[in-house]
């Protein structure tokens, strides 16, 4: 195929979400993965009859959530599985998280009086009355807020753990107020605020990419795009290798830190180059365990401060994803891209977040099978941070070029946490595309 309506360079899941709703549309995709394995941040590895995401993944409102909404418009069935509660764990074990009001009023991380400016200050009152459609909201950080109301160190030590797993953020300080309370918000209203997909990402992934092979999509696997041909201010086609793919239309669906490795600077305004170039991801160092036994029933997600982290035992929530009898766990530890550009300092936090694993999980290194650590610098695309928001970053329609679009977790939309925005993108920008196509 080499004239078609929409080429998409990318095939994470926003990249697949766009192309089964244009293609299911009637449109004309080719869509160019540079691996040969699609699903991009996404992709989940198989190994010995376990089903092991990339990283730790959940889907942030589950079925009320951007994924869920996609699969509705291609009229495709999902199936979500709802973790347990989650748990702060530390040296003295499990304690139950405040989820909602009634779990602020549970809770024993917080003293009665600080239970009552919790539940008052912030339930009630703050997030209430907050003003969602004032940039100055975004532009507040959470440790600002948290000095206005004089929060004691338990109460920030909560908050430090919500935006841990509300936003994959622990820095309190650069952290968006307006982003982090937006969230929390979202997921209040959400019957469901956090699921996981039966069958791990391998379902969705596998899904889209049906329906863009059945509606006559071309997926191309471990071609490289190398440029993007601009004519006249008009994005044409692609350039890979010695081939060229000409179509109507090009969205650009990986992080908007990449744009210009195919994409000339000089073609776009220096603000957006910049805007573009200087977005700081999330980070971190990630940790899967196959084990012989099982050794937890914990079916919730639990946090850790020591070192910051989070993770599950991801079959004892959705029992596909392992061996029967055999038990998958999933570990995230949290850092900035800096510390895991030096290789010490990663070796050491790295070593760190196991030694920590053993001591909570005392039966853990006797039973494991296999185990997998990945120091990733980029987990979301983007931290949203309070010089991050959605007035900061870049949008779907890039500047002074036609019929070029860029999707994913880097962009301006304002659908709660990183998953969905890449998934709000591609819905967003298919309705864009196809005004544009008529």
């Amino acid at each position: 195929m080499s004239d078609v309506d929409v080429i998409i360079v990318g095939g994470g899941v926003a990249g697949l979400s766009l192309g089964a709703l244009l293609a299911n549309k009637g449109k004309k995709i080719m869509l160019i993965e540079k691996s040969n394995k699609l699903g991009g941040r996404g992709q989940v590895w198989e190994k010995d009859g376990y089903l092991v995401d990339f990283g730790l993944h959940s889907f942030r409102r589950g079925r009320k959530g951007e994924a869920a909404r996609i699969a509705r418009e291609l009229g495709l069935k999902l199936k979500f599985c709802p973790p347990g509660p989650v748990k702060f764990l530390d040296e003295n074990g499990f304690h139950a998280f405040p989820n909602g009001v009634i779990g602020a009023i549970k809770t024993k991380l917080l003293t009665a009086k600080e239970k009552l400016k919790f539940v008052y200050q912030f339930f009630f009152k703050d997030l209430r009355r907050m003003d969602f459609d004032s940039e100055d909201v975004y532009r507040k950080s959470v440790k600002d807020y948290l000095d206005e109301i004089n929060a004691s160190e338990n109460l920030q030590r909560l908050f430090r753990m919500v935006s841990m797993s509300a936003i994959i953020s622990e820095d309190l300080e650069h952290t968006s107020m307006g982003e982090l309370f937006s969230v929390i918000k979202a997921l209040l209203k959400a019957r469901h605020n956090v699921e996981s997909l039966k069958g791990s990402w391998k379902t969705l992934i596998d899904l889209l990419k049906e329906t863009i092979e059945k509606n006559g999509g071309e997926i191309v696997l471990g071609k490289k795009v190398d440029a993007i041909i601009i004519k006249n201010k008009k994005a044409v086609g692609v350039k890979c290798g010695e081939d060229e793919f000409k179509a109507r239309i090009i969205t650009c669906a990986f992080p908007a830190q990449h744009l210009f490795n195919i994409l000339d600077e000089s073609s776009c305004p220096p603000e957006f180059v910049s805007k573009c170039k200087n977005l700081i991801p999330t980070a971190g160092i990630t940790y899967d365990f196959g084990l012989k036994n099982k050794i937890s029933d914990m079916k919730g997600v639990f946090l850790t401060l020591e070192p910051s982290g989070m993770g599950h035992f991801t079959s004892n929530i959705d029992p596909t994803v392992a061996p029967e009898g055999k038990q998958l766990l999933a570990y995230l530890v949290l850092a900035t891209p800096e510390e895991l550009q030096d290789k010490q300092k990663a070796k050491e936090l790295q070593d760190l977040g196991k030694r920590k694993l053993f001591e909570y999980f005392p039966e853990l290194e006797q039973n494991i099978e296999w185990e997998r650590s990945m120091i990733l610098t980029i987990l979301d695309g983007v931290e949203l941070r309070i010089d991050q928001t959605i007035y900061d970053r870049p949008s779907l329609e890039i500047p002074e070029l036609d019929n070029l679009y860029l999707i994913g977790d880097t962009t301006n939309m304002s659908a709660c946490t990183s998953g969905d925005i890449a998934y709000a993108s591609a819905l967003e920008c298919s309705k864009l595309i196809e005004e544009k196509l008529q």
